[in-house]
């Protein structure tokens, strides 16, 4: 799985020319609990990742990362949504493409 993000948000930064952060990856089950993550989170068995994208030093809003990533991935992507409270974009990865 990891392998596969690397290679997704590689190549969005390099078609955009965009920075992208990723803000939490796979998660053990104690970290997922310390940080209020849902107990059957994407993040343990590294199918999610929270996300922000930046762009010449500058960080784009939620909104606009939601609508780059829908637009840019849309067939990769199983569930998308604003982690608002976490500042990023968190993206469940479809299973059947890991």
């Amino acid at each position: 799985m990891l392998e596969y993000v690397r290679k997704v948000f590689q190549s969005l930064h390099k078609t955009q020319n965009v920075k992208i952060i990723i803000t939490s990856g796979v998660r053990c089950p104690a970290h997922n609990e310390a940080v209020s993550g849902v107990p059957k989170s994407d993040h343990l068995d590294g199918s999610a990742a929270d996300i922000q994208i930046y762009i010449k030093g500058r960080k784009l809003d939620d909104s606009v990362v939601l609508r780059t990533i829908k637009c840019y991935m849309a067939m990769m992507i199983d569930y998308i949504a604003l982690t608002t409270n976490r500042g990023a974009v968190h993206i469940s990865f479809r299973r059947d493409l890991l």
